[in-house]
């Protein structure tokens, strides 16, 4: 190195007592130094003895970063004694952490070339001298001063830096030391970058040197021969097993084309691996890959040449030939031998299973019988059991099986007859399942005895929700592993019972309705006899008699006389006709058949009129005659002529309504007044009149329903619904029945 003298003669007169070398012979020496310098803590020491020599009564401690998690990787430093620098600078680094910047107090104002000043604080002076008195030897400092580089690297405090330490307070550093501290780290940071980049290009080009070592090495390893072909389809690289395959060697391949690598000694103008070559290297222009396998005569193997791009996203290699090719040729003559082998086993083996199979035809045929069998048997069985487990599941009667007083199986329908769940009613205890009175007759089977099916018993069964319900019962005891076991099958007769019950109160109301039917008859004969006798038979009496006397008076009386005898014979006659009308009326009505319904309805409510002026009725029919089928037409009459007869005599009422329609689906009837009303127990009690029962009997006659309804005070309603009723159209019209006795005027409460 230059001395100072040498490089600057006129600085010798600007150094001070304190200052062994200038500011500018320290850059100096220092830049001659870096141009040297490959190590960068050779550089450290360097820039250590360098600004030493120009600042001695300071300690100087130079480092490769300040970014706190790499402050100890490279530092340098003079001053210190034996303290070594990686350990002051794990120290500053400690001080450097984003928490510690309450520690150390910004100098004003930045140096020049980008240098930042910071002073240390007391209690940043004290942290670092309490990690650096670990170390033997060490002194404590004063005060120090951090020098840096400001905003430098990625994450902003990376840069080199220099730490000046002292033990006593020093004196503001001068403007020239400032300037070449900021020179020196303008050349700490450029040199270390250069070293870095230097190293970064020789470790990359190591590891590629490295990679195509292996490569090559791998390549040159395999039997195949591989070759890399450049656009001139000429052969730049080759590995070694040319060489096993006595083709050459590794450095005469190159420069030659595949053709004469594999055949070097080739004179035949037609050769048909050049041409299968050149034809697969021109279809690489429409495909990445061209494979082919050829029987060379000359090499004498038979070969497997596998041709490509080297870039396997290239399709097509029109774009000027710029693409490289690659070829692997393989021996497979062993594959082909094998091949043939195998074909051959195969054919015998095959002639052999020909031999074979015709011997084990019979016997196939014969298993295979025997297996449809058998399959026909298993699937007949697995049938049986899945029908017997549906049977078991899904029949109607309830499955119980009990074990010890407790229930171990039940089916479905047992669960769904006492509204459990599932599973509900695994070990529940069968006294809870049945009424005091059923389980009272349940007897258990004893040991090695078997108990035949009782006889069925009807009892009550006890649901989840408390009701009950009537089951027939009936009970098998076994005994079985020592245990007695009790199956029973109940059966859910409810509606039986109840069907019962309904069918007795119906025979009893039959019995009854037929007590009052046969009094009605003899009732309605006796007032019909009655009729006849008080009117027609007197009438015709007395008509009698005027015939006589006008016979006999004819011959003495003038014809005036004898007119006036004529005229009240005819008057007693019409008075006949129409007591027997009236009586045929309440019969039959013959008006139904000659004029309709809808006529029938309006002389029934016009002749209610005369005869009950103080009641107004109101008729309102919505139908077609023709939508009405003959059967049905009395039926209707008659319901609403009893109705009507039932307003005039209980009712006490001053409107009635009658309305009639028809729909597609029904045929409705309503007859409504505004009288009394009763209640409705009234109603569905045994007190109800013939009337009522005989309404009913007329709308359930064809699939109908009579609905009454009444409360006190608010009058009563009667509806006669036919749903889908009988049309003119129907084949098998219902028999018509019309007793005279229905027509009786009892009433309906």
């Amino acid at each position: 190195m230059h001395s100072i003298q040498e490089l600057h003669p006129r600085t010798k007169r600007r150094e001070s007592a304190e200052t062994g070398l200038s500011p500018l012979a320290l850059v100096a020496e220092l830049a001659v130094f870096a141009a040297r310098c490959s190590e960068p803590a050779d550089l450290l020491e360097g820039a250590a003895r360098a600004l030493h020599g120009a600042l001695p009564h300071l300690r100087i401690l130079v480092l490769e970063s300040t970014n706190p998690a790499a402050a100890g990787d490279g530092a340098a430093g003079t001053g210190w004694g034996d303290v070594p620098a990686t350990t002051l600078a794990e120290a500053l680094a400690s001080l450097l952490q984003p928490f510690a910047g309450r520690f150390r107090r910004r100098i004003r104002g930045v140096a020049p070339g980008g240098c930042e000043l910071i002073e240390l604080d007391c209690a940043a002076v004290a942290a670092f001298n309490a990690a650096v008195a670990v170390v033997p030897g060490a002194r404590a400092i004063e005060a120090a001063t951090l020098v840096k580089r400001a905003g430098r690297g990625s994450r902003g405090d990376v840069g080199p830096a220099v730490l000046l330490a002292s033990s006593d307070r020093p004196p503001p550093l001068a403007e020239e030391h400032r300037h070449a501290l900021s020179s020196v780290l303008a050349i700490l940071d450029t040199v270390l970058a250069s070293i870095r980049s230097r190293r970064e290009a020789a470790r990359s080009l190591q590891q590629i040197r490295r990679a195509k070592q292996e490569w090559e090495g791998t390549i040159d390893a395999l039997p195949q021969i591989v070759c890399v072909l450049d656009r001139r389809r000429q052969i730049s690289r080759a590995n070694r097993a040319i060489e096993t395959w006595g083709l050459g060697t590794v450095t005469s391949a190159p420069f030659g084309d595949l053709h004469a690598l594999l055949h070097p000694h080739c004179t035949e103008s037609a050769c048909d691996l050049e041409h299968r070559l050149g034809t697969s290297l021109d279809g690489l222009r429409g495909e990445p890959v061209q494979q082919f396998e050829h029987d060379d005569p000359v090499l004498e193997r038979v070969i497997r040449v596998k041709l490509g791009t080297v870039d396997p996203r290239s399709r097509s290699i029109s774009q000027g030939d710029k693409a490289h090719f690659f070829a692997v040729i393989e021996d497979i003559t062993r594959e082909k031998a094998a091949r043939r082998k195998v074909v051959r086993a195969t054919q015998e083996l095959q002639r052999m299973l020909e031999h074979r199979s015709l011997a084990l035809t019979e016997t196939n045929e014969h298993l295979r019988d025997a297996a449809s069998e058998l399959a026909d048997t298993r699937m007949a069985l697995e049938e049986t059991r899945r029908r017997h487990r549906l049977v078991l599941e899904n029949t109607i009667a309830g499955l119980l099986m009990v074990k010890r007083g407790r229930v171990v199986y039940c089916n479905y329908r047992f669960e769904e007859l006492l509204g459990y769940n599932r599973g509900e009613l695994s070990g529940v205890p069968v006294e809870q399942l049945f009424t005091p009175d059923c389980c009272a007759a349940q007897s258990s089977a004893h040991a090695g005895q078997i108990n035949h099916a009782r006889p069925e018993r009807v009892c009550r069964a006890v649901r989840a929700d408390g009701s009950t319900l009537w089951v027939r019962r009936a009970n098998v005891d076994f005994f079985t592993e020592g245990e007695a076991v009790q199956f029973t099958t109940v059966i859910n007769v409810t509606d039986q019972i109840l069907a019962e019950q309904a069918l007795h109160a119906s025979r009893r109301e039959l019995q009854q309705l037929s007590r009052q039917l046969l009094s009605g008859q003899e009732d309605e004969r006796k007032r019909i006899a009655g009729d006849l006798h008080d009117g027609i038979g007197q009438s015709l009496c007395a008509v009698k008699l005027m015939l006589r006397n006008t016979k006999t008076g004819s011959a003495v009386q003038s014809g005036e006389w004898l007119a006036g005898q004529l005229d009240a014979c005819v008057e007693k006659t019409q008075e006949m006709i129409d007591e027997v009308r009236r009586l045929s009326m309440a019969l039959r009505p013959a008006i139904l058949d000659s004029g309709g319904l809808l006529l029938a309805l309006e002389r029934l409510c016009r002749d209610q009129k005369i005869a009950s002026p103080w009641l107004k009725i109101h008729l309102l029919a919505d139908v077609d005659e023709r939508d009405i089928a003959e059967p049905l037409k009395i039926h209707l009459f008659r319901i609403a002529q009893e109705a009507m007869n039932n307003t005039v005599k209980h009712a006490d009422a001053k409107n009635l309504w009658i309305r009639l329609k028809h729909d597609d689906q029904t045929t409705t009837l309503v007859v409504r007044d505004d009288g009394e009303g009763c209640a409705s127990s009234v109603l569905s009690g045994p007190a109800r009149g013939l009337g009522l029962s005989s309404m009913k009997q007329r709308a359930e006659l064809h699939d109908g329903e009579l609905s009454v309804a009444s409360e006190p005070g608010r009058g009563m309603r009667i509806a006669a619904v036919w749903t889908r009723p009988l049309t003119q159209d129907s084949r098998q019209p219902a028999v018509t029945v019309d007793h005279p006795v229905q027509q009786t005027q009892q009433g309906l409460r």
